[in-house]
């Protein structure tokens, strides 16, 4: 005997039957998707999505770049302060520069700029 083929307007005709969606399934189908694209929309454009934490990244690098230049700026100072406390000739340096102080032995001559 011959099989009889399935006519090919009726729907789900071509497909195998383990494959065709029943009507339920297709609702739920349907409503995974939706949940899908929800929850990707949500992710990228949400308040805490890909587009907020991309922002805060480049936020934190710039506070990180400026926090290792505190860091090597404090490092110094500590380095001058250290040297203070301990180096005579840095204290000497010091207060030649900084307060215009000189030794008993020693005359300052001072010159005027002609550029001001």
């Amino acid at each position: 005997m011959r099989r009889r083929r399935a006519p090919l307007w009726k729907p789900g005709a071509w497909v195998a039957p383990h494959m065709r969606i029943q009507g339920g399934r297709v609702r739920i189908f349907q409503l995974f998707v939706l949940f899908i694209v929800l929850i990707s929309v949500g992710l990228l454009m949400g308040e805490k999505g890909l587009a907020q934490r991309q922002i805060l990244e480049e936020k934190r690098a710039c506070l990180q770049k400026e926090n290792d230049n505190l860091t090597t700026e404090n490092s110094l100072l500590e380095r001058k302060a250290r040297l203070l406390r301990t180096d005579s000739r840095a204290i000497e340096r010091a207060a030649k520069c900084k307060l215009g102080m000189a030794r008993q032995d020693e005359v300052i001559y001072l010159f005027n700029d002609k550029n001001q």
